[in-house]
Parts: structure tokens; sequence; C-alpha cells
């Protein structure tokens, strides 16, 4: 959202980029009127933008694409005020990180992201790109108990360190909760079991004035929806320890949050589900909920 309440984000299918419907960055005015922004073309421009994007001081919006770029395996772009698009950075066929599902943070004018595939082991990256397109890979997933396939946009401290999840992986298989820290270390701050604890995790996190972080399960929680679990909303405190705040159980309540929450400052915490809600669609077609928690 700018400072006049008008808000932009990406679409990943849709637009008109020469033939190809390969997605979107959108603005949407306070007043409820769309305009497209940019549409993707498939090719060197990138194509099937997941995450958000994000703008400077200029109005300059960044953001990624899960495909396109010269090797088609994704890109980091910007987007200019007059709707120039420009690729910063377009991922290789490995060791840079491959198919970025999630957005950018900006930290001291550069930008950093992750990537769910590619990397030394295959598993994924955390990486820093710069201004002038230059990227450096921080972090290469290992698959052992740091996790693997890490999505959902990163989040800072005020030192500094980089916080996130992955979806598989970790000491149970079921995604962690990792920190990155300036020097360079990695810390799984929590490994989910698969059961009420949580399974597979999307979402972006939530930090809150205390430093407890807030995310969302896929699954976990308990034996619904197909003994999956119908997903989870969880708190993890700063000495690592998990509590599950809700556990979703479908039907009305909501099933399967894949987003991140966000809050109104006074404690109340927003999400939405993929489905649950109303019967309308076969699995339901999905919520938007609040919880009341800090």
């Amino acid at each position: 959202m700018d400072k006049k309440g008008n808000l932009y984000g990406t679409t990943f299918f849709g637009g008109d980029g020469g033939g190809c419907s390969c997605g979107t960055i959108f603005k949407v005015t306070s007043d409820g009127k769309e305009k497209v922004l940019y549409a993707f073309k498939g090719g060197g421009d990138g194509d099937y933008p997941f995450g958000g994007v994000i703008a400077d001081a200029e109005h300059n919006l960044y953001g990624t694409t899960y495909n396109g770029g010269v090797n088609n395996e994704g890109t980091v772009f910007k987007l200019a005020p007059g709707g120039t698009e420009t690729v910063l950075h377009s991922f290789g066929t490995g060791a840079d990180g491959q198919r970025p599902e999630d957005g950018l943070l900006a930290r001291k004018s550069q930008f950093f992201g992750s990537a769910p595939f590619g990397g030394a082991d295959g598993y994924g990256t955390v990486y820093k790109v710069a201004p002038d397109g230059t990227e450096k890979v921080l972090y290469n997933f290992t698959d052992e108990n740091d996790g693997k396939y890490p999505v959902g946009d990163l989040i800072a401290d005020s030192n500094g360190n980089l916080y996130g999840t992955t979806y598989s992986g970790g000491a149970h298989g079921f995604g962690t909760v990792f920190k990155f820290a300036r020097d360079g270390t990695e810390t799984t701050l929590y490994s989910f079991a698969g059961g009420k604890d949580g399974a597979y995790s999307y979402a972006t996190l939530f930090a809150d004035p205390k430093g407890s972080l807030y995310g969302a399960t896929v699954n976990g929680g308990g034996s619904g929806c197909g003994g999956y679990g119908c997903g989870t909303i969880f708190r993890l405190a700063p000495d690592g320890t998990e509590t599950v705040v809700h556990s979703f159980k479908g039907g009305l309540d909501g099933a399967f949050p894949q987003e991140g929450l966000m809050t109104d400052g006074t404690g109340n915490l927003y999400g939405t589900t993929v489905n649950g809600g109303s019967n309308a669609c076969s699995n339901g077609c999905g919520t938007v909920y609040t919880l009341k928690e800090y």
C-alpha cells in the first residue's frame, strides 16, 4: 500500500503480454479502480509471479517470477513508475537457486529472498540481490535438520537476522522455522512433527512486539481433512517453545491456511484459508478469519 491507500500486487496468470497469459503486476486505487501496470510476456522478462511486490522511495516496484528469465528458472525484477520492466537477476540452472515463490525483503538497499529449489544440494537457497543485479547465495539448504524447500517471504528483526520457513525437511520431515544470522549461521528454531503441532508451512511469518513468531501450517493440528489435519496457526516463543493457537477443523471453521498472518496492531490477527467456509464449492470456497491473540 502506498501513502494514498493504493494497493499493488501480482497475479500468477492473466494479462496479455503478447499472447501469453503469464501474469501481471496491478494497482487498485482506494476507490476500487484496477489498472494493469505490467503484463509479463513469458520470455526473458519472466512469467508467473507468485509473490507480492515491494516499493522503494522512488516508487519502483520489485518482485520475483517463478519462471522466465534467461534460463527459464525465474527472475528478480524491477518495474519503474512509467511501466518499464527490468530483470535484475535471472536464476540459473543450479547454484544460485531456482523458481522463487516468495516476494522480496529490502534492507539497506539490498534485496533478500529464498528460492525453494536449486542451490548446492538442490533443496533451495537464501539469497541476496544488489541494486545492480549482483546475486549472492547466503545459504544452501541441505535436507538435514535445516529443512528443504523454503517458501514464504523472509522477515527480519532489528539486528538484521532473517527468519523464514521450509515446507518440508527438518528433524521429522514436516518442515521447519529457521533463523539466518548476519554472520551466515543458520539455526533451526523448530521442526514440525506432523501431528497436533502442524505440518508443511507455506506461510510468511509474523513477529509480535515480544519477539514471538506466528505462522500457519497447511496440515496437522488434528485428524480431520482426510486424516492429514486441516492446518494450524502457531506461535513460536523466543525460547523455541511452539504453541498451537488454533487448529482448523474444516467446514465453516476453514481448512488449509497457506498465507501468512497480518495484524491491526491491537493483537488481532487476520488470515485466509484455501478451503472450508461456504459449501458452494466441493471442499468449501475458503475463509477470511480473525483471531485475538496478543
